[in-house]
Formats: structure tokens, sequence, C-alpha cells
């Protein structure tokens, strides 16, 4: 029960109790900026400089089904390679999720083309999943052209598996095919191998053995699910392995690009035998620690930039004071838990057009930066595609009004620091998410993939949540932190899903 409201309202948020002087705190801030801007530049070059620096990288666009362009990106090293990789990827993901892949099988000694399906990263085409099949023979029958003679094995995962099974179901235009996340419904002419983690949601290990038993091999790591299937060393040698035996492929004996001899030897115990693959070890974890690290930067680069934007606390807003001994408010459970109870009133500095633009300011440089991040060996996301563009901007007042109502709830709790802010719209948004997709993971395949979504909804939440104090603290207003958490969730929106809106093709005609 919430206790009756009866005193006035006053700031009680940290960056308004604890701001420095005008002078000590530029100079503060200054040099808090150093730490997180030196982090998330090494992080930047530790993800993008070993592959790109020894690696060719070919931007690709052929004409696909109906004469629509297709996108893609080809990874090799010079010379011709002892076998080309065509990758397709996931639903809500694009040919940048296909990086790690890429660079353990040129690593091998493959070329490597990760395409883009329509609707998804670089493409301007419609979504279209009926099309997927075609689109995958089109860039087989390129790949067979570009490089006469190669063994050729197409990787699809998830969604790009299914649409594997789909396009080599009469007619085998490959030497081999690996199934990553993604179960084929038939029985395919060429060699198959369906790769998934032990907690992979859509099937179970036996599912997969039991589907393919006489016809295809399984390979299952402890070590992923899903979601993390693209990035498991574990999964991905062990595709390695089967791909350079089933094409009968020695991969290089050679000493790493960083040093040391890497080698899974097989059961031979020879690295460099047929069945065995090299695996970049050291760069994976170099890379698990940029991706890390390089995003909690962006985030502490982001606020401390903003918080140089020095502005004089507006007057306590009088927001209506409820007198009632109970509350609809849903953050007075968990706030009560740390300590937040009764009224508060939320930190404002400036106008609300300042407010505003700062907090516009604020998602805007957090997404620059994670683009800077993630673009290439991630995820696409690079901010110039017109019609994402075009969502971001629809989305944005879409979301205003469930989300400002959303703030102006959470604000109503006194909070003495950020840490308590964020705790407390991180558990409050996160846990109903959570508890219903560990019920339904709990339910085992298929549901438990509807129950992997529910969480990874639950962690955007939570990342809505870090990004809206982040903001309020740096700016030292809550409209500020409101408005950036608004554009910041429009634009995860805009570049995560795939381009199935009614828009699409408004700029070039289509």
């Amino acid at each position: 029960m919430e206790e009756p409201i009866i005193q006035e309202q006053g700031h009680s948020d940290a960056p308004l109790c604890d701001e420095p002087e005008e002078g000590g705190g530029r100079f503060r801030a200054l040099a808090c900026l150093a730490v997180p801007a030196v982090l998330y530049l090494l992080a930047v070059m530790l993800i993008h400089l070993p592959p790109t620096g020894l690696l060719q990288r070919e931007e690709v666009r052929i004409a696909g089904p109906g004469g629509k362009s297709c996108l893609g990106t080809l990874w090799k090293e010079a010379g011709t390679p002892a076998a080309v990789l065509v990758a397709g990827h996931g639903v809500t993901a694009n040919r940048g999720i296909m990086a790690m892949i890429a660079h353990a099988f040129t690593y091998n000694g493959y070329a490597v083309l990760a395409l883009d399906f329509w609707g998804h990263g670089r493409s301007r085409e419609a979504f279209d999943w009926h099309a997927n099949p075609d689109q995958v023979r089109a860039w087989c029958s390129w790949a067979r052209e570009r490089f006469p003679g190669v063994p050729l094995i197409y990787l699809g995962y998830s969604m790009g598996g299914f649409a594997g099974a789909e396009a080599f179901r009469e007619d085998s235009e490959v030497d081999a095919f690996v199934a990553l996340g993604a179960l084929p419904r038939h029985e395919l002419q060429c060699p198959t191998l369906v790769a998934s983690g032990l907690h992979e949601e859509l099937f179970t290990p036996d599912q997969a053995r039991q589907a393919v038993n006489g016809w295809g091999k399984t390979v299952t790591s402890p070590w992923s699910d899903h979601v993390l299937e693209a990035h498991d060393p574990v999964l991905i040698g062990h595709i390695l392995s089967w791909a350079n035996a089933t094409l009968k492929i020695t991969p290089p004996v050679r000493v790493s690009r960083f040093g040391s001899l890497i080698a899974d030897r097989g059961t031979t115990g020879r690295p460099g035998a047929s069945e065995g693959a090299l695996f970049p070890w050291l760069y994976w974890g170099l890379f698990l620690f940029a991706l890390l690290s390089g995003s909690i930067a962006a985030l502490m680069v982001a606020g401390c930039l903003l918080s140089l934007v020095r502005l004089s606390p507006a007057p306590p807003a009088a927001w209506p004071v409820l007198i009632r001994s109970w509350s609809v408010n849903p953050y007075r459970v968990i706030g009560g838990a740390f300590g937040c109870h009764g009224p508060g009133t939320p930190p404002r500095a400036g106008s609300l057009w300042s407010a505003l633009i700062r907090g516009i300011g604020f998602s805007v440089l957090l997404v620059l930066l994670l683009t800077g991040l993630l673009n290439r060996h991630v995820f696409t996301c690079f901010p110039d595609h017109p019609e994402r563009l075009l969502t971001w901007l629809v989305l944005i007042p879409v979301l205003t009004v469930p989300m400002i109502l959303d703030a102006r709830m959470l604000e109503r709790l006194p909070f003495s620091r950020s840490r308590k802010r964020f705790a407390v719209a991180a558990l409050t948004r996160g846990i109903p998410f959570l508890v219903a997709g560990v019920a339904l993971r709990a339910l085992g395949p298929p549901a438990a993939f509807s129950g992997m979504i529910v969480i990874l909804f639950a962690l955007i939440f939570v990342l809505i949540s870090l990004v809206h104090t982040l903001a309020t603290r740096a700016c030292a207003d809550w409209r500020s932190g409101a408005v950036a958490s608004i554009v910041f969730f429009a634009w995860l929106i805009a570049f995560w899903f795939p381009l199935s809106w009614p828009w699409v093709g408004v700029f070039s005609g289509r």
C-alpha cells in the first residue's frame, strides 16, 4: 500500500545533488571522457583491423529473382580459394552476423560470400520469405561462375538454413550443405550437416538425429543456443572439420595471424589433416572482449559528451499530488524494495526544447558510436539506408506517447542515485518478460523459440532503461532521458526487423 502523499515534491536525483562547480565539472567530465573514448577506439580496432587488414573484402551486387538486386560481401585471401562458402543469415539478422564464420572459413583457405536476403541489411527490396530459396540458388550460380571448378558449400543459419533446404530439395546445386540452427523437413541429395547448440530452441539434438537419420550428419556444441550459434567457436570448428573432410580439403598448416599455431587436430592428431580445421581463437577472444567493452564505452562516451552541455536547473514542476492509499504505478513495487517511497519530482534543466535537443543528441551520438563498432563485423546497421531511416522517423512519434507516459510513472518515484533509477526501471520492465520467456523455454521446442524472443525483449528493455538513466544523468533532465530512449528504441526496431513496412521502395518508385 502506498502512504498518502501530502508533502511538496522536490528534486532528488544524484546528478543535481552531486554536481561539482561549473569549471571543475567540465574539467572532470573531460577527464572522465578520456578512458571510455580510448576503450572505444581500442574495441573498434580489435574488431575491424585483423580481418580487414589481411583479407580482401569486396561488395557484390547481382541480379536475383525477377531481376531484383541481391547484395553480398565476398571475403577471400589472395589466389584461388580451396573452396567457396555461400552464407545465408537468419530472419532478424543480416550478412554482418556471418562475419565470424566468414573469418574462420577464410582462415582455412575458403572464399566466403555473406549475403543479405531481401529486406535485410543493405537490401532495399521488401522482405519475402518465399523468395529466399531462389535468392540462394542465384548466389550459388554466381559463385560457380566466379570460381569455376572450385568446390561449393552453402551454410544457412536459421532462416537461411530453411531457405537452403528448399533450394536444394530437387536439384543439388552445391557440393555440401550446412543447416545451422535449422532442421530440413525432407531428405536432400547433397551431403548435409545439421549443426546446433545443445540449447537450440527450435529442435533437440535427438530430433535432429532422427530427421537426418541415414542421409545426413549432425553436430552439437554444449555452449550455445539459437542466438549464439553463429559465434560459437566449438560449433564453427566442428562445421569446418566436417566441411574439410566432405570436400577433401587440407587446411593450411601455418602460424596464426597472432603468432601461434591454432588447430583442431581432428582424429589423426596432425595439424592440417583433412578432418581437422584451423580456428582463429585469439581473434575470437579479442572480438568478444571488444564487443562487450566497446558497447559499454559507447554508452559512457555519449553520456560524457552530453554532460559537457550544462544548463541551470529549471524550477521544480508541480505534478498533481494524488492522495490515496494505493497505487497503480508498477514501478512502486520494485521501487519500494530499493527504498524509493513517497513522491519525487524528476530532475529538469533548461527549457523543454533544450531537453528534446539534448535527448535526441544523446541517442543519435550513441547510434553512431554503436554503428562504428558493429556495422561490418557484427550487424549491418549504418544509418544511411533510406527506407530504414524513414522507418526510424515514423516509429518515433508512434512510440512517443506510450513511452512518455511510462517515463512519467517511473519518475514519480524519488531517486537519490541514478543507479536506483536504472535498477527500478530495468527490473520492473524486464522481470515480466524474463519470467514469461523462461516459462516458454521450459515447454521445450518449438515453444522455447518464442521464449527466446521474449527473453531478448527483456534484455532490450534493460538496455532502454540504461539509455534513459544515462541520458537523464548526463543532461540532468528526465525529459532528455525519455526522448533518448524513444529515439534509440525506434532505431533498434527500424534496423533490426526485416523491411516489411508499406513504404518500402517509396524512394525508388518500386
